[in-house]
């Protein structure tokens, strides 16, 4: 955004926003700006975010200057018009039976190992986690029999603004599976009462590496058939993630889209990583935070496999750096054990946000220097200015 507005961009309305001239773009200028009104009738950022870039040579721009131009107006005018709300100004509430490990899931995604806890959520507990910026409260509804009629007697305090509930079922107790259902349904009838309906992830847990895959998917099947019926007659959609506090970078990536599907951020600075990351050549790119979760990434010319494996090769890295290094690099290159690739791992800091900005290319250095050295000067504005703009 243009340096030269009357005041900082995160002070202005978000409906102010989409009413900008083209010129508070960088790059567009006076004279382009120009051009653009007169060609096509384009004054606002809202009018350039609905402009065919197919239009370059009537107005007079190159397709590759307008196509960045466009891209950048219609993520702005997005963001602008949008009614979504940052996640950290809502509640995520994980809820489920007794025992069925959600204090252990939260542990464990804020230990970054696995964190086992023996005792019972006692009611209900307010967790945190940092994802992008944002602090995401986590409403712990302990399990209890004793503590249902808590939150069912009283939905205002414990389920309103709830946008993300995570109900976890115990893959290993299929027998559990009519009482969790029983459960669900008691919340479900809670948020039509309140006239609110969260996203809803099914959360198939202690889906534990060391047992028999078979055994546990015919489990989830027994489950499932007692759960979809209730999410159904209600008109939920849902997602399912089977999970295991005994594989963390599963845990960890998992939850990533999670977060990711329920934050306005994470949408638009994937849209941006897309279009610099194909524009200098890279065969993927991730965003990732200290913890590792993935805050936007562009990986769609991958296969799945080769996509995870990538993560977890840079989950390694950063975890070494962040948690074992005494000394913290600025750049980190990795070789690979896919193709013969480098995983270049640049660090960008600003205010209190550690990012690690990841990116997967064949080469490290080309005669103009590093690879990703012209990457991070463009795009590195465009994450801050989203920064200070949902934040």
């Amino acid at each position: 955004m243009d340096k030269h507005l009357e005041k900082p961009v995160n002070e202005y309305n978000r409906e102010e926003i989409a009413g900008f001239t083209t010129q508070s773009i960088i790059g567009i200028g006076k004279f382009y700006s120009t051009r653009l009104k007169r060609k096509a009738r384009v004054e606002t950022i809202s009018d350039l975010a609905k402009l065919d870039h197919k239009m370059a040579d009537q107005i007079g721009i190159s397709q590759k200057l307008l196509e960045k131009w466009t891209l950048s107006a219609s993520i702005i005018y997005r963001y602008a018009t949008s009614t979504e709300v940052p996640i950290s100004s809502h509640r995520v509430c994980i809820a489920g039976l007794g025992a069925v490990g959600k204090s252990s899931l939260i542990k464990t995604l804020q230990a970054q190992k696995t964190t086992p806890v023996n005792f019972p959520t006692m009611g209900a507990t307010i967790e945190h986690l940092d994802f992008i910026g944002l602090r995401i409260a986590i409403w712990d509804l302990g399990g209890q029999p004793s503590f249902h009629r808590l939150y069912l007697d009283d939905p205002k305090q414990f389920l309103s603004k709830t946008m993300l509930l995570i109900f976890v079922l115990d893959t290993q107790r299929e027998e559990r599976a009519i009482e969790a259902a029983q459960y669900l349904n008691s919340l479900l009838i809670k948020f039509k009462y309140l006239k609110e309906k969260p996203k809803v992830y099914l959360v198939l847990h202690k889906f534990d590496p060391i047992l028999d895959k078979n055994e546990l998917n015919k489990s989830i099947e027994v489950i499932l058939n007692e759960i979809t019926p209730i999410l159904t007659k209600y008109n939920y959609t849902f997602r399912t993630l089977r999970t295991s506090i005994f594989n963390v970078e599963e845990l960890v990536k998992l939850f990533s889209r999670v977060f990711a599907d329920v934050s306005p951020l994470s949408n638009i600075l994937s849209d941006s990583l897309a279009f610099y990351s194909e524009a200098h050549g890279f065969s993927a790119s991730f965003l990732l935070t200290e913890r590792c979760f993935i805050a936007a990434e562009w990986t769609t010319q991958l296969a799945a496999d080769q996509r995870d494996n990538y993560f977890l090769e840079i989950m390694e890295a950063i975890r070494k750096e962040v948690y074992e290094s005494d000394k913290k690099h600025e750049k980190l290159v990795i070789l690979s054990e896919i193709g013969g690739t480098f995983i270049i791992i640049d660090r960008l800091e600003f205010d209190s946000i550690k990012l690690f900005l990841c990116s997967i290319s064949t080469e490290f250095k080309t005669k103009e220097g590093p690879v990703t050295a012209k990457f991070i000067e463009e795009i590195r504005p465009w994450i801050i200015n989203f920064f200070s703009i949902i934040t």
